[in-house]
């Protein structure tokens, strides 16, 4: 989930180093700093914090997010690292309360309810998870992750018409995946849909992104489908 990796910070350029700037002043040219964005000072912290974690400094980095949140709060990108940064630190109860806050600031940020959900989903609360990410979620050509995660929620909370719609809209948009593929033949076999069922588990035992005990799980659900028909 969080990408160990960090881009590379741009140094300022050193090849004209011997150029003189006394012209420029003389000239009574004065060049003022633009100060930044506050998106540009959040991908600069996040960008710190990464660093810092990288080079095991997990503390302060963060310490790092968790100040500058403070300042300001609308730092949504900072947020969203200090919450998958403590997930990883195995924080998860201090991870839901940062995005809370979060939500409560941006009602409808996609990144804090992705987060939200699976936290909901890994304690057992899936049904809290769908009903989170149920809520105006963003389009599918936008934000494929997050209705991948709906899909997950709805099937563990045993939405299985809705999953079944869930994961179709998903196979639409890539037929590739074999997760998406075993996950609605889960949804059609346990609504009694078997002919369909029998498609999915198909398609899902030839994926070979699906691991090897859901693809032998698929095989053996085809083949009890098939003996009874």
């Amino acid at each position: 989930m969080v990408s160990a990796a960090t881009s590379a910070i741009l140094a300022p350029d050193q090849s004209g180093a011997s150029v003189s700037s006394a012209p420029a002043q003389s000239a009574g040219i004065v060049r003022e700093q633009q100060p930044l964005s506050l998106g540009e000072r959040d991908r600069r912290e996040v960008q710190t914090a990464l660093e810092q974690w990288a080079d095991g400094q997990r503390m302060a980095a963060l310490q790092t997010l968790d100040s500058f949140i403070y300042q300001e709060p609308e730092a949504h990108l900072a947020r969203e690292m200090l919450a998958k940064l403590l997930i990883q630190q195995g924080e998860p109860e201090r991870a839901l309360q940062a995005v809370e806050l979060g939500l409560r600031i941006s009602p409808n940020q996609a990144a804090y309810k992705k987060i939200k959900a699976r936290l909901l989903v890994d304690a057992g609360q899936a049904q809290q998870a769908a009903d989170v990410l149920m809520q105006r979620p963003p389009a599918m050509s936008a934000d494929v992750e997050y209705h991948d995660m709906l899909a997950t929620a709805l099937l563990a909370s045993q939405n299985f018409r809705e999953a079944i719609s869930a994961y179709q809209a998903l196979l639409r948009e890539n037929d590739s995946v074999g997760r998406w593929w075993y996950g609605l033949a889960v949804a059609l076999d346990t609504t009694g849909r078997r002919p369909e069922a029998a498609d999915a588990y198909l398609q899902a035992a030839r994926r070979d992104d699906l691991p090897a005990v859901l693809r032998e799980q698929s095989r053996e659900r085809l083949a009890l489908i098939r003996a009874a028909q």
